[in-house]
């Protein structure tokens, strides 16, 4: 595997994180190391290489050799991994260097048999060196038990702890740790370092197809050369043989995809042709969504040259597909359940239904189905009170609430208390909502005519608001909410909720 070949053996080899390699190399040259460490970081990013980096160095034979904070003397921080004590750390013959996986090691008995070790001078070494992968998945349990070793542990121990999840260690042990973050590696390098590689191993491969390869890696020298490795075979390794290797559509066929979104037939034989041949539906899905991603990105910084696709074919896939319907499909994208469908495939074909929709309507939100029509005040009949019997005294209820005069009513946007209250909903889509509910104004009441429950929703959330702002709205006889005051002063409209 090209990746354990070419892990790295120096800090110098580590890339993309000089301000760790640097600082690390700084610690070693004066002999002011720390007793425990902390590296995080995602995946493939060289926080285990590091580590055994660090493990050889503070025993290799030139570090004993020389002084002690002599910054110009014979030894730069970097292992020699010649002598018996690199050697025997490479080849895990040292008992000094231990490396424990904590996802199979988890439990608190394993952490108190290494605190009894810890009481043992080293053998062959320097210091005695534990190297905790994934220690995250560590138990509580086992975390208590580490943490008085890591707060006061023996001088001749060394701890470097490394995990990608550093929220779920406790910040007890994070606290106690020196911490250092390990960056995604950038494409620029990781293509760089992929090229080296290449050169050294004889492996023909265009600029285009190590560009994908680096593309794909996401900050992951690890799986870049995991896929290099994949890929790479006899002959000359071109960018069609990486797509066709790793189940990807072309760019331009992706481009194509998206020019005839509109076109359901076609879209769907796209999808069932790439499907046919192997590919996932999650990464067709993920390689549309990155496209649109970069087209985004492209028409914000004014250079389409981002997209990586020819000029003209960039700048008409712009225009068909503006700003808001790129964040209304990558909404679309993002709602897809694919890690969690039975049939991703029909997920997919879902996705992309949505989109054939978005095309043929004229704005994003008329994708979606339109809300009932909203009745005018005058065109609402008002129920006649009919009078009581004359055989039957009188109620002495509160009489209901007089109908109010249609001629009176104004358009809500026309009063300045109106903003004062959209202002007042906190949530963009709530706001949205109620601005388009079509409320009128009568003096000091407020009428809003509507049977769509969600605007209902959004006047209970603003009852207090509304009340203060429009007084004479109050409550009617046998109301609970303010709804109900603007239902009666629509003229007793009834409502099924």
């Amino acid at each position: 595997m090209l990746y354990n070949k070419w892990r790295p053996g120096f800090f110098a080899d580590i890339c993309g994180q000089p301000h760790i390699t640097r600082t690390l190399l700084g610690q070693l040259r004066s002999g002011r190391l720390a007793h425990a460490y902390l590296f995080t970081g995602s995946r493939g990013t060289g926080k285990t290489s590091c580590a055994k980096i660090l493990a050889r160095a503070v025993n290799c034979q030139r570090q004993r050799d020389a002084a002690p904070g002599d910054a110009h003397g014979a030894w730069d921080g970097e292992p020699c991994n010649r002598c018996e004590s690199c050697l025997g750390i490479l080849n895990g013959s040292v008992p000094d260097v231990s490396e424990i996986d904590a996802a199979s090691n988890s439990g608190v008995d394993n952490i108190r048999a290494l605190r009894e070790e810890l009481v043992y001078s080293p053998v062959a070494s320097n210091r005695r060196v534990y190297i905790i992968d994934e220690v995250h998945m560590l138990s509580a349990g086992a975390f208590n038990a580490l943490l008085k070793t890591l707060e006061e542990p023996p001088p001749h121990v060394l701890f470097i702890l490394a995990t990608t999840e550093t929220h779920k260690v406790p910040a007890t042990i994070v606290s106690r740790c020196q911490r250092f973050a390990f960056r995604r590696i950038a494409k620029d390098v990781i293509y760089e370092r992929m090229r080296h590689i290449c050169e050294t191993e004889k492996i023909s491969i265009d600029p285009a197809a190590l560009d994908l390869l680096a593309q794909m890696a996401d900050g992951s020298l690890r799986d870049a050369l995991s896929l290099l490795d994949q890929c790479s075979g006899e002959g000359s390794l071109t960018e069609g043989l990486v797509r066709e290797t790793l189940g990807l559509a072309g760019l331009s066929g992706l481009a194509l995809w998206l020019r005839e979104a509109g076109d359901l037939q076609k879209s769907i034989g796209h999808l069932d042709a790439l499907y046919q041949a192997g590919m996932d539906a999650a990464a067709i899905l993920g390689q549309l969504s990155a496209l649109l991603r970069d087209l985004l990105m492209g028409q914000m910084l004014g250079d389409l040259s981002v997209t990586r696709l020819p000029p003209g074919e960039a700048e008409t896939l712009s225009a068909q597909w503006p700003r808001e319907r790129i964040l209304w499909a990558l909404d679309r994208f993002a709602e897809t359940r694919l890690s969690r469908s039975g049939d991703k495939k029909l997920e997919a074909e879902l996705c992309l239904i949505r989109l054939a929709c978005l095309e043929t309507a004229e704005e994003p939100e008329m994708a979606k189905a339109p809300p009932p029509p909203k009745p005018e005040a005058s065109s609402i009949p008002h129920k006649p009170s009919a009078p009581p019997p004359e055989s039957e005294p009188p109620s002495k209820s509160e009489p209901p609430p007089e109908p109010a005069s249609s001629a009176a009513m104004t358009d809500a946007e026309r009063d300045p208390r109106w903003p004062a209250l959209l202002n007042s909903v906190n949530n963009p889509l709530l706001r949205d909502a109620l601005s388009k509910s079509g409320a009128k104004v009568d003096g000091d009441r407020l009428v809003i005519q509507t049977d769509d429950p969600f605007i209902q929703g959004v006047i209970k959330q603003a009852e207090k608001r509304i009340m203060e702002l429009f007084p004479g709205t109050g409550k009617p006889a046998g109301g609970n909410h303010v709804l109900d005051a603007l239902i009666a002063s629509a003229g007793d409209l009834v409502i099924e909720e």
